[in-house]
């Protein structure tokens, strides 16, 4: 391993020089020096600081993200593909409208990047005017980031876990935060509307009807109203026209029209969905969905699609879960309030083009010993591995052809080496890295783990007691995550007494065996200021406020610094051979 000095901490080369006068992690154009088993030195180049000034608070977690606009406010219809553009200022109604974003959450606040002006926006840069959108942290809902959030992304929303004492989602065209679940449930009454003429129900049978709100960007749907029922006379046909007392929608989901100012209780986002039984039958089916501001529907023996069933849950004990990853596109997560030893997943398969589910109380129970509690939660190319902080499991996810629902099963993995935090695990190229309380390990899911961080003990064992000296308090916090760029893993944790950041930042090269067979070699120190991390996939950012091409996509990769500066990876300039002072470009 190589010792440590000015060219392992992340310092910029020209720094070294006097011609950029920053501390290491800070400069604008900072790099990192790895070095490599094979003996060569190499230069990580061109992270680029994208806030001018400091955050309050320190950043505990950001995510990167591409979106799509909501649907111009002139057609709320339900139509795939059919959105327009939130942008500042503007309404686009162009299928290919997509803007790169990225979400910071400090202990304090939440910060947005807002791709027209490239800077890390508050409530109050949004939102200038006073009025009910002077915070994006809901109502009742209190910051209580315990250690690190989760953040994942679906149907063009951020979920966001772990950061509060609720579940939140994050609606970039909203530009505001949501509690996850619904504020309001359909109060329908019943109906009104007489019978017309023209019909194929079946004469004498009785038909019941239950409906429920759904959001027609993200797909989520509501609790169900109570049933009402109607027997049709002969050819009659049964109107339903006082859905929801014909007020389609009351609560507190809305996007911004033209004025880009938000509406509460417009309803612009929510439509309703309409379930019926069979003839005399007991089970609710799927039988149409109705555009916002729509409240009647005519049903002249309309045929319903027996692969949806109408859903009967309730959202009052909804878990608040601590974090979250996602999976075959569901949500695995873990609640440590609730009960430590629960997977709890959420079925977010599509059915339909703009449906999705959110069940939030499917669960499966883990056989924990005592003192053992949850602690990761890491996909792989076909598998779950679930880590308690003692050991670690393997779960399979298959759902079945004949029912539907999901056949789980779980095997205890056979070894006894659990994973400190629910960051501390990442999947790369066949191998699964995860950071334990004897330092790094990796599992190529065969075969016996390998201890690739024998020769880091001095940082985690003390030669004298034997211990862990990583920080009770920063194990949770701790971050390991893949850097395509740099080709390495990067790990930062916390040591050390009385430690209250994390003070350790490594790489560790991938290819580290293909030139040395000792697995335990490729290590070098970064920059020790590093707090998070964020490695994101994304769209380049608009050009003059247009659309980009949906297909131009850039690796991004993000990272946090403890002064409460944001980084990226700067993917158009790399930095190469500029002249010192000169200003890289963005690509946010």
């Amino acid at each position: 391993m190589p010792a440590y000095n000015k060219l392992t901490r992340g310092l910029n080369l020209w720094g070294q020089g006097g011609s950029v006068d920053m501390m290491p992690g800070e400069s604008l154009d900072c790099q990192d020096i790895l070095f490599r088993p094979d003996g060569a030195l190499y230069k990580h180049w061109g992270w680029r600081r994208i806030n001018a000034t400091a955050l309050s608070g320190r950043i505990i977690a950001q995510k990167g993200f591409a979106y799509k606009g909501k649907n111009s406010p002139a057609a709320y219809t339900a139509r795939p593909g059919n959105f327009g553009i939130a942008n500042d200022g503007s309404d686009y109604t162009r299928r290919t409208a997509f803007y790169t974003s990225a979400v910071v959450l400090t202990d304090t606040e939440l910060r947005f990047w807002n791709p027209s002006t490239q800077t890390l926006d508050l409530p109050a840069d949004r939102y200038p005017v006073a009025g009910p959108f002077t915070t994006w942290i809901p109502t009742g809902t209190t910051i209580a980031a315990d250690p690190k959030p989760s953040l994942v992304v679906f149907q063009n929303n951020v979920y966001i876990f772990g950061w509060a004492d609720q579940n939140l989602r994050w609606d970039p065209t909203d530009r505001q935060l949501y509690i996850v679940g619904w504020d309001v449930v359909p109060t329908n009454a019943g109906h009104t509307g007489a019978g017309g003429a023209g019909g194929t129900l079946v004469t004498g049978a009785t038909y019941r009807y239950r409906v429920s709100f759904y959001d027609i960007y993200t797909g989520e749907e509501s609790e169900l109203s109570a049933e009402f029922s109607d027997t049709p006379a002969a050819g009659e046909t049964i109107t339903l026209d006082n859905l929801n007392n014909a007020i389609p929608y009351g609560g507190n989901r809305y996007y911004p029209d033209t004025d880009n100012v938000p509406t509460p209780g417009g309803g612009d986002d929510i439509g309703m969905v309409v379930y019926r039984t069979d003839p005399n039958g007991e089970t609710f089916y799927f039988l149409s969905t109705l555009d916002p501001g729509v409240v009647s529907l005519t049903d002249d023996g309309l045929s319903t699609d027996k692969s949806i069933r109408a859903i009967v849950r309730d959202y009052a004990d909804l878990p608040v879960l601590n974090f979250a990853t996602e999976f075959r596109t569901m949500l695995w997560g873990v609640s440590w309030d609730e009960n430590w030893a629960r997977i709890y997943y959420n079925d977010f398969r599509s059915e339909k083009s703009f449906w999705s589910r959110w069940d939030p109380r499917n669960f499966r129970e883990l056989p924990l010993q005592d003192g053992e509690v949850l602690t990761a939660i890491q996909k792989t190319e076909d598998t779950l591995v679930v880590f308690s902080n003692l050991s670690a499991y393997e779960m399979h996810v298959v759902p079945s052809v004949s029912t539907g629902q999901l056949d789980i099963s779980l095997r205890p993995l056979e070894w006894t080496i659990g994973c400190v935090g629910p960051k501390a695990t990442e999947f790369v190229d066949g191998w699964l890295y995860w950071l334990s309380d004897r330092g790094p390990y990796r599992w190529n899911l065969a075969g016996p783990p390998q201890h690739i961080g024998k020769n880091l003990l001095p940082l985690f064992i003390d030669p004298t007691t034997g211990l862990c000296q990583m920080n009770a308090a920063m194990r949770l916090e701790s971050e390991v995550l893949y850097d395509q760029d740099a080709d390495v893993v990067r790990w930062i944790f916390g040591c050390g007494p009385g430690i209250t950041v994390l003070n350790r930042h490594l790489t560790y090269w991938t290819k580290t065996d293909q030139y040395n067979k000792d697995f335990a070699q490729g290590w070098s120190y970064a920059s020790a200021l590093g707090q998070s991390l964020d490695y994101t996939n994304v769209y380049v950012a608009l050009v003059g406020g247009a659309p980009v091409d949906p297909f131009d996509r850039k690796n991004r990769f993000l990272w946090s610094d403890s002064a409460g500066y944001l980084y990226e990876f700067d993917v158009a300039s790399r930095r190469g051979g500029l002249p010192a002072g000169q200003p890289a470009a963005g690509t946010v």
